[in-house]
This record gives C-alpha cells, structure tokens and sequence, in this order.
C-alpha cells in the first residue's frame, strides 16, 4: 500500500510541476521540440540525441542560451528546476512459444513501467533517474526498483571533462541497453558466466568529447559484498556525419553530391576488469571492438568481445561473442531490422549458441511503438522459436 502512495503521490506531482502536460516525453516539454530531434524510432537515438546524451541532457552548442521563464529567475539563479521533468514509460508485451514445456504458448503478463527523471541545473550539474515501478519476466513479478539514479557535474574546471556519480550502467560500449529496438538484449551486453555488463553499479566516471570526434571514459565501480573495486575504460572516435557534439558537418552546395556527405562511421573499443566474492575472490574481464557504419536511414552496427573468468574448480572460461546488426528507418515511422549473435561461453565449441532476430516496427505518433519480432535461438540439442509483439508509449 505505501509502495502504491508513493507511486501516486510522484505522478501527482508529475502532473502539476509539468508544463503543457502532453502526450510528450519530458524533455521534448522541457525544450519545447519534437522527439524526432534526438530519436528516429523511440527510444533509438539518433546523432543529436547521442550528443545530447553525453552532454548531460544540456542542449549542445546552447550552454547558457536557456533563460528562465518570467516570474522564474529566483529559482534559476538558485539553480533550482522551473518543473520536474518527469515521464512514465509503459511497455506491455505479447509473446508466442510454440514449444513452450508447460503448454501455455501464448502469454499476454509481461510488462513494465518505469518512471524516468533527467534534466540540468543551470547547465552545470545535470542528474538522471530512473525507477521501475513493476516488471513481470518469465512469469515472476519482479517487483520496484531504482534502475539508475547519478549526477554529472559538466566542464569541470572549464574543461571537456565530466564527472559521473552514483548509480548508473557504464558507458562501455556502442549498444545501449536502453536504446534497443528489440526486447531481446545484445549478447555482448547479456549474462556471461553471471555477468552482465548492462547493469548498472555504483560507481564514479570521468568522460569527455575531445575535439568534437574523440570519446573517452574512465570508471572504478564499488559493487555490493565486494571489498575492492571494479575499473573500465571506453575510447571511440567518429568519422564524418554530426560530430560527437551534435554539430552537423558543412557541405559544400556547389560541389557534386558525395556519399560522404551521409556517411558516417564510428569506431569504438573498451575493457572491463571485475571481481567477484569479497574473501576467495575470482577475477574477470572483458574486452571488446565495435564499429557503426551510418548512411541516411541505414545503419550496420557490427561488435566482436572476448571474456576471461576465473572459475572455482576448473580452468579459466575464455568465452567468445560476436554480433551484428542491420537496420532501415524509414520515414520516422517504419523500421525493419536483423541481428545475428553467435556466443561460445566455454571457450572451445561444447556451448556454442547461435541467435537469430529478425523485427519489424512502427510509430503511428512519436511517443509510441509497435513491434513484432521473432527469435530463432539454437543451442545444441534445444532450439528456441518465440515471437514478440511489443506496444512501447511514453509520456
């Protein structure tokens, strides 16, 4: 019952701090844009809306240019938000398995709702958080929980440089958890050997943008029952395209059209070095390349990762994981999409787990989603065929 006042009482809140309460998320109210500006297909990102990630949920190029509203400079000037960003992110799913044990092929429970809350005060320390309210995963209800919940504190000292802390999934790779198209994670984010590098941790991260192309970040982690810390290290660079600070390339009008004025690759690497236990400790790493190839509405993101585990009683698990992507958006309001996965958690051929998703969307408005897709996952002797409808809104 309290849980259920809670949940009242912040979407009351929500309610009445919230300006021009559409059937918008909140920083397209906040900003006063539409959600095509940062999202191709809710919730993919596009360039701008990468950038305006990274930069702490400040408009890029506009440090300084938002003047509070009239009747408002009291609270600007005491860095206090004019309204509380916050929005509610509902996804309810349909699912078929043709080969499911217990006889129930068909199962419309799955479902969440998440309460989301970013934004930045006075442009200098921005905050983001993100509240499960309730999960239903494989027939278990999974009940609330904080996702994540950090502060940045932006240019520190005048530099590139921003400073990350609190609770929060590292920004480790190209594939964002929450940035997917499909339900179905990305094996190279997924469980290996108990470890997921999608989830997040408490933690503190330095990152920064270094002339509009270069990416880098560094983090220590501090998980619960551990008596030492976690450490990981990002580096990607972009080629052509809107650069990493959202600043779209010039183009010469009186030149002959070129397939670079389109084009846009990036290139990205990372490690990952962790424990587990906090008395008979066992380490583990990861290491991974990625490269995205961007051209108008298509997009290939391709990744390779290797994990080393410790594990008690037998030797080290070298585990392999490869995948890649293809997707086409179209109009803002069509996508389709394949991804292939393959995933050798032993090391030498004995679990070899071959993934293949194919899926299909569309955006009747921008705010919400309709997908379908399929996935078709082989692991000798089993064989996996269950097919997803997602219905995905926010506001």
């Amino acid at each position: 019952m309290n849980k259920v006042m809670s949940v009242v009482t912040l979407l009351g809140l929500a309610t009445f701090a919230v300006p021009r309460a559409q059937a918008i998320p909140a920083f397209s109210r906040t900003y006063k844009t539409e959600c095509a500006t940062c999202h191709t297909v809710i919730p993919h990102r596009n360039a701008f809306g990468e950038a305006f990630r990274r930069n702490g949920y400040v408009w890029p190029g506009a440090e300084g240019a938002r003047k509070p509203a009239k009747g408002m400079e009291a609270l600007w000037r005491s860095g206090a938000l004019e309204a509380v960003p916050v929005s509610l992110l509902g996804m309810h799913d349909a699912r078929y398995d043709r080969e499911a044990e217990s006889g129930d092929k068909l199962d419309l429970e799955p479902h969440e709702f998440e309460l989301m809350a970013g934004g930045s005060l006075r442009d200098r320390v921005t905050f983001w958080m993100e509240y499960r309210l309730e999960e239903v995963e494989d027939n278990e209800r999974e009940g609330t929980e904080m996702e994540e919940a950090f502060v940045m504190f932006r240019r520190v000292l005048g530099t590139p440089l921003n400073v990350k802390y609190g609770l929060f999934r590292p920004d480790l790779t190209l594939w964002k958890h929450n940035d997917r198209l499909t339900a179905a994670t990305w094996a190279p984010l997924d469980k290996i050997h108990g470890e997921k590098l999608k989830s997040a941790r408490d933690g503190v991260e330095m990152n920064g943008v270094f002339g509009g192309r270069l990416f880098a970040a560094v983090g220590a982690v501090d998980r619960e029952e551990q008596d030492g810390y976690e450490f990981y290290g990002h580096v990607a660079y972009k080629f052509g395209g809107t650069d990493l600070d959202g600043n779209e390339p010039e183009i010469d009008l009186e030149a002959d059209p070129s397939v670079w004025d389109d084009l846009a690759v990036t290139l990205s690497a990372y490690g990952y070095v962790g424990r587990r236990g906090d008395t008979d400790t066992q380490s583990w790493s990861r290491v991974g390349a990625e490269a995205e190839v961007v051209y108008k509405g298509v997009t290939l993101l391709v990744s390779g990762l290797n994990g080393r585990d410790e594990v008690a009683g037998a030797d080290d698990a070298d585990t392999w994981v490869y995948a890649a992507e293809a997707q086409y958006v179209c109009r803002g309001k069509y996508f389709i999409l394949a991804r292939y996965e393959y995933k050798d958690e032993e090391g030498d051929g004995s679990g070899v787990i071959n993934r293949f998703i194919p899926a299909v969307g569309w955006t009747p408005v921008p705010s919400v989603r309709l997908s379908l897709e399929h996935r078709w996952e082989k692991a000798a002797p089993e064989v996996d065929n269950t097919t997803l409808m997602r219905l995905l809104y926010s506001f």
